[in-house]
């Protein structure tokens, strides 16, 4: 078969009788037999996918000069049609003191301050929650929004991660 793939492709590992993917389904394909010994408390995360693309999405927006007290949407993402994205972090960071919210379809799901003394930047991770990331279907809009709470204007900057399916 001219579309078949070596047993050694991408593979070195051999389970002693025979290399792995060497044995076949009903289907004539060939199967992956995987054992894992996890010896933490941690869970492994394990995906099993359809072999949809999988794009990585970055963006990143900043505000200028934002005025004591106003709050304003640093970030606003919409996942694109017939996609879902897959959420892993969102990193904030600004010149002052402040509150930052992350929405999706108008209600807040996360919240970090930043404070005197302390890191004027946060992280949202969410990439272990409860696979690689939160996952979101077309259509849903998600916010990173800042609140300054200095009485001086400020510079704020978001940027958010994540994966494009489908």
């Amino acid at each position: 078969m001219a579309d078949e793939i070596p047993v050694t492709a991408g593979l070195t590992v051999d389970r002693g009788d025979r290399p792995l993917g060497a044995s076949l389904g009903a289907d004539q394909r060939r199967r992956l037999h995987t054992f894992i010994a996890n010896q933490s408390s941690e869970p492994i995360p394990v995906f099993i996918t359809d072999g949809s693309p999988q794009v990585s999405e970055i963006v990143f927006n900043a505000v200028s000069s934002l005025a004591s007290g106003l709050s304003y949407d640093v970030l606003v993402y919409t996942v694109p049609p017939t996609q879902t994205f897959a959420l892993t972090r969102i990193l904030a960071s600004g010149d002052n003191i402040a509150n930052f919210d992350v929405s999706v379809d108008g209600s807040v799901i996360a919240r970090r301050r930043t404070w005197f003394g302390g890191d004027l930047s946060t992280e949202f991770n969410f990439s272990g929650f409860p696979q690689s990331g939160i996952i979101f279907n077309s259509g849903q809009v998600i916010k990173l929004t800042v609140t300054n709470f200095r009485p001086t204007t400020a510079d704020f900057e978001g940027t958010l991660m994540g994966v494009l399916i489908g």
